[in-house]
């Protein structure tokens, strides 16, 4: 079974999309709502199909950017997307442009491009 990978601030968007994508697809989700949460499942996310990470998860907290980093780092060559509600025009979302090969959606991400994104995946 495929599988994706959420890392989010938001306890309940996290769980909007692990509802979704284990009810409307064939994939199962992995989420975490932190960056140590997220090191804690290495294993488990680095047999992820692909990755959503939120640019800004919170004051004082590792960005998204920086998960990016630590996966490709590991080695984890799959597709990424970054998520971003208000921060649309931060430092963190102009150096995810930069990034070759990922995408920068706008929260909310609808139900239909969630589902085209993991279809084009697979």
């Amino acid at each position: 079974m495929r599988s994706i990978f959420f890392l989010d601030d938001s306890a309940e968007f996290l769980e909007v999309m692990k509802v979704f994508i284990e009810n409307i697809s064939t994939c199962s989700a992995i989420t975490a709502s932190n960056f140590e949460y997220m090191l804690a499942q290495e294993e488990l996310i680095l047999k992820s199909d692909m990755a959503f990470l939120d640019i800004n998860l919170g004051l004082h907290q590792p960005s998204g950017v920086q998960a990016y980093r630590w996966l490709r780092s590991l080695g984890y060559n799959k597709p990424v997307f970054f998520l971003t509600g208000h921060a649309i025009d931060s430092d963190e979302t102009k150096e995810a442009h930069t990034f070759e090969g990922t995408k920068i959606l706008r929260k909310p991400i609808s139900p239909q491009e969630l589902l085209q994104l993991i279809g084009s995946q697979s």
